[in-house]
């Protein structure tokens, strides 16, 4: 991970929490609109704040509680991820080595074991 903390944390939530390119436009604090996705960070984990994302007017703001060490040391060390200048999958393909979100979803659900593990990603 060493200095590549925006890196680490698209490419973390990209395969943990099957997130959307979308999902990865991120501002640093929540604001008065709660418009946006955020993270809150506690001393030992971080809320990940999902407002604005494809069907969020259908389920409402999403949130997760990630304990790794190593994404809250990343998220510390950032003033948010992706910039909605209309080339998100172009910024996630950089940072993916010409991945797609597409591409990792899929990825993930030939590689779910279960029909719970389908169930989580399809919740997220």
């Amino acid at each position: 991970m060493e200095g590549k903390y925006k890196e680490y944390v698209v490419l973390y939530l990209l395969i943990n929490l099957n997130v959307r390119n979308m999902d990865l436009v991120i501002v640093g604090h929540k604001d008065a609109t709660d418009a946006n996705n955020y993270f809150i960070i506690e001393p030992k984990h971080i809320v990940y704040v999902r407002n604005a994302y494809k069907t969020a007017k259908k389920y409402g703001t999403k949130s997760n509680k990630i304990v790794d060490k190593k994404f809250r040391v990343a998220v510390g060390q950032l003033n948010g991820l992706l910039i909605d200048d209309g080339h998100l999958t172009r910024q996630v393909k950089d940072i993916t080595g010409g991945y797609s979100e597409a591409d990792i979803m899929k990825v993930a659900v030939a590689n779910a074991s279960s029909i719970k593990k389908l169930g989580r990603i399809s919740e997220n």
